[in-house]
């Protein structure tokens, strides 16, 4: 599209976009293709170039079963209304009697279709023909009242409303409301504080309301909407976690399902906004962290609804829990998964409907899948106080650790990951451990186990004393510049210097804290600097040249050719250690010796 509009006028791009609405048959397509147009139309006021046909096509979409296409479709015609007015209903000539009404609803004309639409029933059907008497009237009035209720809020949101596939006259349980589907009040939501009340406390009607306010904020191509949503971070997720709470707090027959589908849709576009969630505080996402994770566990949730709306709730409660994990400061993230952890562990089989027993087991599933992924922000991420938090755990539990304990297997995995991503530098992490009144009697044990076999070289850990810190490896800051764009290059300025005048310097240990990634590049640096070390010795010869004896000379290249030697030398190790798979670790060994 972008090429497009470099090519032709938005008129023709339109054009195109309404060909291919005509011929896909695919609803995202269509989307993406009214989106454009809308915005299109808005952007370049095109409204006055749509000939009778395109108007009629986008009216043939506001009678479509398909809620999103119909609010897109009828935004498009709101703004050819805007150009055209009245003149647009001859345009588009005859069209089912609920169409007119939502258009007519979103074009703030509703009155003058009411009276039109009596009209033309009353002509065609003289048994609608009620007279002029005062009982006719209100029996007419509540009709429409009731047709002008169903139609109140298609055109507002972009994703389906519970409310349009509800039966008309329906009760839903709600808490401890019950509250009728016809009777909807019409007032408009003005800020966001009032629509988090009406989300907490309001009827049906109202918390549907207020979520196509959410879901319109979200949809705004406006910053300053987004920047609202974002400073009230906190109260939108806590408002979520009370609200899922009150949802699935009733009997499985007496959960509104429809509703809770159209909730945790909306709340799962506005988590996808990675910044919101960062800035929310560690209290308000542990709270709606820990309904997320107890509602995938609710009884026979995946068998709820005729339409198989349990099946949707558990892959949106699967897919908002990965999202919020992946935005989230990832130590706290560890840090809450284990509290609830410890929370959760041995509790009862069932608990308000709950399946609470199995829920330690979903929770290490969590944690194991941010395990695994620990490589990628192992340079943000706070190792001392996840260590901390699993020391207080096994204190605590008393597990032993030759036990097949779930914590203790967890805590294994999480150390391992750690050891493994951090190397001989996870002991400034477990310093607070030793440091601390209660003794650890196992994770220095599994520390020194995993860093034999991941690090076979390293040194017995540092006794630490409160008077007494342990002096940093000279290496240790090069190799933190290296994790930063703007550090890297001078970083490996002084990697390359220190191994000239280190040739026998250990680099196993920040080598294997290292991302595979990284220690491509930084090899591959080396190498560069190599070379260009290489050719500067060669034009400083040139320059200063003087006439030697061969036995100078020889001597001058012998020396050059011993350090460059002893330089490749080490870089082969290197290259043979970290990057051939295929060798034995014995044969390494035997090579580092």
């Amino acid at each position: 599209i972008g090429m497009l509009m470099e090519l032709c006028e938005p008129v023709e791009v339109c054009s195109y976009l309404i060909a291919t609405l005509e011929m896909t048959k695919n609803k995202k397509t269509k989307l993406e293709a009214l989106i454009l147009i809308k915005e299109f139309t808005r952007k370049y006021e095109l409204s006055k170039n749509y000939t009778s046909r395109d108007i009629k096509f986008f009216t043939k979409l506001v009678v479509s079963s398909d809620n999103i296409l119909k609010s897109e479709s009828l935004d498009i015609l709101h703004e050819i209304y805007k150009t055209k007015g009245e003149l647009l209903w001859k345009l588009i000539g005859d069209i089912p009697e609920s169409a007119k009404i939502a258009m007519a609803k979103k074009f703030n004309t509703l009155g003058a279709m009411g009276q039109n639409a009596r009209r033309s029933r009353r002509a065609n059907n003289p048994s609608l023909d009620l007279g002029r008497s005062s009982e006719g009237s209100q029996i007419l009035g509540r009709r429409m009242r009731n047709v002008q209720t169903k139609t109140l809020n298609r055109s507002k949101p972009r994703i389906a409303s519970p409310t349009n596939s509800m039966k008309s006259g329906s009760t839903l349980k709600f808490g401890k409301e019950t509250t009728d589907t016809t009777q909807q009040n019409t007032k408009e939501i003005d800020t966001l504080e009032e629509a988090l009340e009406l989300l907490k406390a309001g009827e049906i009607a109202k918390r549907v309301e207020a979520l196509m306010y959410l879901n319109e904020k979200t949809n705004s191509s406006f910053e300053e909407e987004e920047k609202e949503l974002i400073r009230n971070s906190d109260k939108l997720l806590v408002t979520f976690a009370e609200v899922l709470n009150e949802i699935f707090e009733s009997p499985p027959k007496d959960v509104p399902i429809r509703f809770a589908k159209y909730f945790m849709t909306v709340v799962s576009k506005i988590c996808t906004n990675k910044v919101l969630i960062s800035k929310v505080k560690k209290q308000s996402f542990l709270l709606f962290t820990e309904q997320l994770l107890t509602k995938l566990l609710y009884e026979g949730l995946e068998r709820l609804g005729d339409s198989s709306e349990g099946e949707y709730l558990v892959k949106i409660f699967n897919s908002t829990m990965l999202r919020i994990l992946e935005y989230y400061d990832p130590t706290k993230s560890f840090l809450i998964l284990l509290d609830l952890f410890k929370k959760y562990k041995g509790a009862p089989p069932l608990q308000n409907n709950i399946r609470t027993s199995k829920l330690p087991g979903l929770i290490v599933k969590c944690i194991l899948k941010m395990t695994n992924a620990i490589y990628t922000f192992i340079h943000i991420l706070d190792a001392s106080k996840i260590l901390l938090s699993l020391h207080d755990y096994l204190l605590a539990s008393g597990a032993k650790t030759g036990s097949d304990d779930i914590g203790i297997r967890m805590a294994k995995t999480v150390i391992y990951e750690l050891v493994s991503a951090k190397g001989e530098a996870i002991w400034d992490d477990y310093k607070p451990i030793e440091l601390s009144s209660r003794q650890d009697t196992q994770i220095k044990l599994w520390i020194n186990l995993i860093l034999k076999s991941t690090h076979p070289i390293s040194a017995s850990p540092p006794k630490y004393t409160k008077q007494n810190v342990r002096s940093k490896d000279p290496l240790q800051k090069t190799f933190e510049r290296l994790q930063s764009r703007s550090t890297y290059q001078d970083a490996v300025k002084e990697l390359y210097e220190h191994l000239l005048e280190h040739p026998d310097a250990d680099l196993a240990e920040h080598f294997g804290s290292c991302r595979t990634s990284l220690r491509t590049r930084v090899m591959a640096s080396l190498e560069e600097c190599k070379e260009a070390a290489r050719e500067d010795e060669l034009q400083a010869k040139d320059r200063e040249y003087s006439p030697q004896t061969e036995e100078e000379v020889a001597v001058s290249t012998s020396n050059a050719e011993s350090s460059l030697s002893e330089y490749e030398s080490r870089m082969a190790y290197l290259q043979q250690k970290f990057f051939d798979k295929k060798e034995s670790g014995q044969k390494k060994a035997d090579n580092l010796e």
